[in-house]
């Protein structure tokens, strides 16, 4: 267990006390508990890394980090951070996946020149205004946290390019996804939207958008032809100026195999729901049955 000033300097063979002529640190699965306060004086590191080791809380001290560019803490255990955060300003790398973080402190504001910011595999709920300020980030890694929405501060991401929000529990985006004209790559998937606000019409750069498993049937026109799934193939999703016509032709297709199983009408409707709800709409994610209230997936079977 590595938790005092004097196992650090065995460590890092270096005395205390010129601890602020470390160019690199490197300290990963060092059976780390806790940092003690006289980290203070890595004032000169440019690259830290402490990944895989057991951090429950990070002292104040290292708001002292101002120097540093990368800042390496996966796989811990901090279930929160400190205000001295807001000290990493020089910071272009910040990695803070695989730790119990279930809130981010107004003190991330601080992280405005980093071009990469990873909080994924965490639990985060929601997401403060002060990311509004990460207008450098490039990369955001938000994926695998438990976020069931957005705050219209998002609409400071105008220089994302890679934007990753998988496996959240998110229900709806906010109009503020609209300034996301730089991104290009935008990762949805395993959320719970069904449907995508007309902000998305902002996202002019995109290349590619996965939507998969989530309860969706329609999205933009324009973004039709965006939409992926495992190995880049298009997820077929139905234009929104198709939806009457196609809701139209559903309808018509129940009313067929109704008369077809007039006879067995229970039987009917989970044969009408395996065939056609799949088929017509095409979607690749489960769909919504009323009569269960749950959202359900079959496999499709096509019926002449």
């Amino acid at each position: 267990m590595v938790n005092t000033v004097e196992s650090l300097e065995d460590l890092l063979n270096c005395k205390v006390q010129d601890w602020n002529t470390l160019q690199s640190i490197d300290l990963g699965n060092c059976n780390i508990t806790s940092l003690p306060p006289e980290v203070d004086r890595w004032t000169s590191a440019t690259h830290i890394s402490l990944n895989d080791n057991q951090l429950t809380f990070l002292p104040d001290a290292v708001k002292a980090w101002s120097s540093v560019i990368d800042i390496y803490l996966r796989c811990n255990q901090l279930t929160f951070l400190p205000d001295g955060v807001s000290g990493w300003t020089s910071a272009t790398r910040i990695h803070l996946s695989g730790n119990q973080l279930t809130f981010l402190p107004d003190a991330v504001s601080g992280w405005s020149s980093a071009p990469h910011i990873d909080l994924s595999s965490n639990q985060l709920t929601f997401l403060p205004d002060a990311v509004k300020a990460w207008t450098s980030a490039t990369w955001i890694w938000l994926y695998s946290n438990q976020l069931t929405t957005l705050p219209d501060a998002v609409r400071g991401w105008t220089s994302a390019t890679r934007i990753y929000l998988f496996s959240n529990q998110l229900t709806f985006l906010p109009d503020a996804v609209k300034a996301w004209t730089s991104a290009t790559h935008i990762y949805l998937y395993g959320n719970r939207l069904t449907t995508l606000p007309d902000a998305v019409s902002g996202w002019s750069s995109i290349i590619t958008i996965w939507l998969n498993y989530n309860p969706i049937l329609f999205v933009d026109d324009n973004l039709c032809d965006k939409c992926k799934h495992w190995n880049y193939q298009t997820d077929l999703f139905f234009s929104l100026k198709n939806k009457k016509k196609i809701q139209n032709r559903y309808a018509s297709k129940i009313q067929k195999e109704y008369r077809r199983h007039y006879t067995e009408r229970n039987n009917a409707a989970v044969i009408i729901q395996k065939a056609y709800i799949d088929h017509f709409y095409r979607v690749d994610g489960p769909w919504y049955n009323k009569v269960c209230k749950a959202y359900l997936r079959f496999q499709a079977n096509h019926i002449d």
